[in-house]
């Protein structure tokens, strides 16, 4: 791989309709989205050595490539479990929005009340 620069846009969903399983076990999807002027530019190159690393100095919260890391690595998770990532993502988000919405919740209460 050599060096480069890429731009990557973001995109907003309009839609998408999750289909019947397929023979493999998957399901076909349909989405509709609209791209936006909004992006990341992306600075791609070989390290030295080491571990592969994804460096943003300029980003102090999320971007679109920890967003784009995320939507590979769920559903490469949920396929080596052998759980369909198509059905199984909405299970997997709503819990973990569950379980950090408890906990910010026990947070709040705690500063609240002045619990230790």
């Amino acid at each position: 791989m050599s060096d480069g620069r890429e731009t990557a846009f973001a995109k907003v969903n309009l839609c998408l309709f999750l289909g019947g399983p397929r023979s493999d076990g998957r399901h076909e999807l349909v989405t509709l989205f609209e791209s936006t002027e909004f992006a990341d530019e992306l600075i791609i190159g070989r390290l030295p050595s080491g571990e592969d690393e994804v460096v943003c100095p300029e980003v102090t919260g999320r971007n679109l490539v920890a967003g784009a890391l995320g939507g590979i690595l769920i559903p490469m998770v949920l396929e080596r479990v052998r759980a369909d990532p198509a059905v199984a993502s909405g299970t997997f988000v709503t819990t973990i929005t569950d379980v950090v919405g408890f906990f910010s919740f026990l947070g709040i209460a705690t500063l609240w009340f002045g619990l230790k």
